[in-house]
């Protein structure tokens, strides 16, 4: 899995979760956005990212 960061510490799950999380609070902030679940409040983890690409690819396996 590709490693970012100075020393090639962070993974590709935690370095996703960090710009999807600051692209959220800029959608909530300049856009007015209001999402269903996302408050702003939580952090988003690697292991949110994993989910959500999980969740995607069973969606894709059964034909959805």
């Amino acid at each position: 899995m590709p490693r970012f960061g100075d020393n090639d510490e962070q993974t590709l799950f935690e370095f996703q979760a960090v710009r999807m999380r600051s692209y959220m609070q800029k959608r909530v902030i300049e856009d007015n956005l209001a999402p269903k679940y996302y408050t702003g409040d939580r952090k988003i983890t690697a292991g949110h990212v994993a989910r959500y690409y999980g969740a995607c690819m069973a969606e894709m396996i059964m034909g959805n």
